[in-house]
């Protein structure tokens, strides 16, 4: 298990930097110092492995994620504190890499894709009903349409991103979907408590 473990930690630190299509069993073998058989005990082929790689880079995203949700009460901060968090998960990340998934591995991306929205819409729209109560967010949105246009734009970033400019930071485009968010969906006393984030 703890070879496991190595292995997946070595093939996304090697994913995030260059991409999944460019890495091969081969090169995860060779950065490891290890064989090839001993690497195929681990993951039968490189589909298992991307499949394992990036369940864990979305158990990493969602425990973080349940800290912050679990620390703070203001619906604003929650989505701030969520949004530095992952903006800094984020910086090592080329965009390539989501890229190569959905154009190379599309059932992967879509496991990847479904995964997240399934994991994390009961997140959102938690977030989203105690922002209206608390008079923070407008209680005029369609709550459900609000969390999955949401949930849309993080699912289709890093293709957008890629469209517009190969070379541009990830993390810097996912605080801007975050500011549109919050620009969106805030009522006055929301965009105060917003205002140093949103400069």
């Amino acid at each position: 298990m703890e070879q496991v473990r190595k292995v997946i930690d070595t093939a996304w630190g090697m994913f995030k930097r260059f991409g999944v299509r460019s890495v091969s069993m081969d090169d995860v073998a060779r950065e490891m110092s290890i064989s090839k058989k001993t690497l195929y005990r681990c993951f039968r082929d490189k589909n298992e492995l991307i499949t394992k790689t990036m369940d864990h880079d979305l158990e990493v995203i969602e425990a973080g994620v349940d800290k912050v949700l679990s620390e703070e009460t203001n619906p604003v901060h929650q989505v701030i504190r969520i949004a530095h968090f992952v903006s800094s998960y984020l910086k090592e990340i080329n965009p390539s890499m989501i890229y190569d998934l959905q154009k190379y591995h599309p059932e992967i991306y879509a496991h990847f894709t479904n995964y997240r929205q399934n994991t994390f819409i009961n997140k959102v729209l938690g977030n989203i009903k105690a922002g209206i109560q608390q008079g923070f967010y407008r209680d005029d949105l369609e709550q459900n349409t609000t969390a999955y246009l949401y949930l849309c734009l993080m699912n289709h970033g890093p293709e957008t991103l890629i469209q517009m400019n190969k070379e541009a930071s990830y993390a810097d485009f996912y605080l801007e979907i975050i500011k549109y968010h919050l620009n969106a969906i805030c009522t006055p006393k929301g965009l105060e408590v917003a205002k140093d984030f949103l400069k």
